[in-house]
């Protein structure tokens, strides 16, 4: 992303604003629960008198301070997040892929027969995915998935393509 159209420029212009971000996608690191937000300093002040039971955690807070500056790794993460879904995405007769950003590390998978549980045949094939079916206006026949490491891909493309000939 250009960090031009980042919505962190904005903040300055409106003094209600606050720009909140996680690890999860663009850093590939979902597992770790880390976030921050960004707002102006009035806010940050008003902000700091609220606790949750959600703070992070040290070493959640270790990991992110290695992180956060390290654009080097943003870069990695985000190319090879382009790769892989340069391969994965294609044309297939039942499956359908969800538009999300080329470096975001999320894919959302449906299949055009809704009787069909995706998890379920994912699971068979010894992919780890999420189902869908609690989501709302989603159903049983779509998942959610990170994107794999690289050295998966063959495995992952296998799979989709196996799935896709169920009807």
């Amino acid at each position: 992303m250009n960090p031009k159209n980042s919505a962190i420029n904005l903040i300055y212009k409106y003094e209600n604003l606050v720009v909140s971000k996680t690890f999860s996608k663009a850093y590939g690191l979902a597992g770790l629960r880390g976030g921050y937000s960004i707002q102006n300093k009035n806010l940050t002040n008003i902000m700091n008198n609220v606790h949750t039971p959600y703070e992070m955690g040290s070493i959640t807070r270790y990991i992110s301070s290695k992180v956060i500056f390290d654009y080097e790794f943003l870069l990695k993460m985000q190319n090879s997040n382009k790769k892989i879904k340069e391969k994965l995405i294609k044309n297939y007769k039942n499956l359908s892929i969800s538009e999300t950003g080329q470096t975001t590390s999320i894919m959302l998978v449906t299949h055009k027969n809704k009787d069909i549980d995706l998890q379920k045949e994912f699971s068979k094939l010894k992919i780890s995915v999420i189902s869908c079916s609690s989501f709302n206006s989603l159903n049983k026949n779509s998942i959610r998935f990170r994107l794999p490491s690289s050295i998966y891909l063959n495995i992952l493309i296998e799979a989709f393509s196996i799935i896709d000939d169920i009807d």
